[in-house]
């Protein structure tokens, strides 16, 4: 654990680092500013890290094991989701040798975590009125439909992943009876 902390203490000194050689270029200054935001905002990603840790480490001090659980099944279901929404994205560039594979991950996940940043809710949103959930029943949801969405990936079947987490939240509504539907 104390490994990320570390970790962070070295981005936080790039980070400024970036920002103060951002800063000494002859861009103009909106060009600047925003390229400083995207380093900022990407640097708050390992504050994210950090804030994570630090929770995680309650929780398993606390004995809070279910949280862990539903936490792993929201991980999975991230991993699931861009292992197959990254192959849709960058399977051709990197098939036709335009850009590596190692660069596509990152610039993958750091997008991903961008939008994750910036968007939040908004993703949830649309759903939040289909189907009344409680914590089992948004844990269940998850990792039904990252198991789905891992199994389409690993047989090579085309799957919309949007689809795929309705159907689950639909699926979850009619189990519970039709008066939680919205």
């Amino acid at each position: 654990m104390i490994e990320i902390d570390k970790k962070e203490s070295e981005s936080d000194r790039i980070e400024r680092s970036l920002i103060k050689d951002i800063f000494n270029t002859s861009l103009d200054k909106a060009e600047k500013i925003l390229i400083k935001n995207i380093v900022v905002h990407i640097g708050d990603i390992s504050d994210l890290a950090v804030d994570v840790k630090d929770r995680l480490t309650l929780a398993i001090i606390k004995g809070e094991f279910k949280l862990m659980y539903r936490l792993l099944s929201g991980v999975f279901m991230g991993w699931s989701l861009g292992s197959n929404d990254s192959a849709n994205i960058f399977g051709t560039a990197v098939f036709s040798k335009t850009i590596r594979y190692r660069d596509t991950v990152i610039l993958f996940a750091i997008f991903v975590i961008i939008g994750a940043l910036l968007e939040r809710q908004r993703g949830m949103h649309p759903l939040s009125g289909l189907v009344m959930q409680t914590r089992n029943s948004a844990f269940s949801a998850s990792l039904a439909a990252a198991l789905t969405v891992t199994l389409m990936t690993i047989l090579r079947l085309p799957v919309s992943t949007s689809q795929t987490i309705i159907g689950v939240v639909l699926g979850i509504g009619m189990l519970k009876g039709v008066q939680t539907i919205g």
